[in-house]
């Protein structure tokens, strides 16, 4: 008997330290790593098969929400001409006093398998892996975020930038700042598509004559929200990337190409009046979190009160927004 105890003792041992081998240094993602030179991260790249890295223009930069610091970046690129299954596409260092302070890893394809092994590999916790926005989270030191597609991951040295003194706050304070940095970047993802329809939206109502071969100056028809009321309900809680709602009457005529437009938000456009008392409003909503509570961005076009059939004076658009960041 007591040799099978052993037994079970020493496999025990095994399967535990099998378990933490498969445990990786959070500052390194893939072949690359943080506090590398500008020599080992080339380096890293040759033997990885990689492009030459490319030195870029030293720029200032929010380092993931942690603050603007003046650093330098450098890339390098995968050498197939199409992204590959479970490869990296590009690598994205920067730099700071010489060595690498932040980095980016982009697999371009998707894959959710792989964003729950890094959640393992890297030991995110629970909070971290349920959360559909809030993906940073603090590994010795080093912050790491993973978007929820697994097509990316960041890794930031957080004790590297302390020690500089050029980060001011705690470990969690910077993990609630690292949510916040990709938050920011999924509301002006939303911005940059109610743009895209805003701009068609004026082109539109300059341009639209009537009948009788006059400025119509007036908006297109109206209608709600597109691809529908919200993505939460959808297994991957985003909108496909080819929805036949896009072939509506109104988003065809605006010249509207739903593959420039965020899949996280739905878009609206309410249209009344012509000439002077023309209104436009036009809406992106989305629930990024699922938590209940809807980003609205809001922009109002209207028209001048000169506005005639042959000079369609309009304003650009006041632009509102609502929770941004939900």
């Amino acid at each position: 008997m007591r040799k099978w105890h052993l037994v079970i003792i020493l496999l025990s041992l095994a399967v535990a330290s099998s378990a933490l081998a498969k445990k990786k240094n959070p500052g390194q993602l893939g072949p690359f790593r943080l506090g590398s030179t500008v020599a080992e991260f080339r380096a890293a790249a040759k033997r990885a098969g990689f492009t030459k890295p490319r030195l870029q223009v030293p720029q200032d930069r929010d380092l993931m929400g942690l603050g603007l610091t003046n650093i330098q970046p450098i890339t390098t690129e995968a050498r197939d001409l199409e992204p590959q299954a479970g490869k990296i596409w590009q690598a994205t260092a920067y730099l700071l006093s010489g060595r690498v302070a932040y980095l980016n890893i982009d697999y371009k394809l998707e894959d959710v398998q792989r964003r729950k092994r890094w959640h393992h590999d890297y030991d995110a916790p629970i909070n971290a892996r349920k959360a559909l926005q809030d993906g940073a989270w603090s590994n010795k030191g080093v912050i790491l975020y993973t978007d929820r597609y697994g097509t990316a991951l960041h890794a930031v040295d957080w004790v590297g930038l302390k020690r500089s003194d050029r980060v001011l706050v705690s470990e969690d304070g910077a993990i609630k700042q690292g949510n916040e940095f990709f938050r920011r970047i999924h509301a002006r993802q939303a911005e940059a598509s109610l743009d895209h329809i805003r701009r068609r939206v004026l082109e539109y109502m300059r341009r639209t004559r009537g009948k009788d071969g006059r400025l119509a100056c007036k908006g297109p028809k109206t209608v709600d929200l597109t691809p529908g009321p919200s993505a939460c309900d959808l297994e991957q809680k985003r909108f496909p990337a080819a929805s036949k709602t896009w072939t509506n009457t109104t988003w065809s005529v605006l010249g509207v190409n739903p593959r420039s437009l965020s899949r996280y938000y739905s878009y609206s456009l309410e249209s009344t009046g012509e000439m002077a008392t023309a209104r436009i409003t036009l809406l992106a909503v989305g629930d990024l979190d699922c938590d209940g509570t809807a980003a609205t961005l809001r922009v109002r076009i209207k028209a001048d009160s000169s506005a005639n059939a042959r000079d369609c004076r309009i304003n650009d658009g006041e632009w509102e927004v609502i929770n941004p960041f939900e």
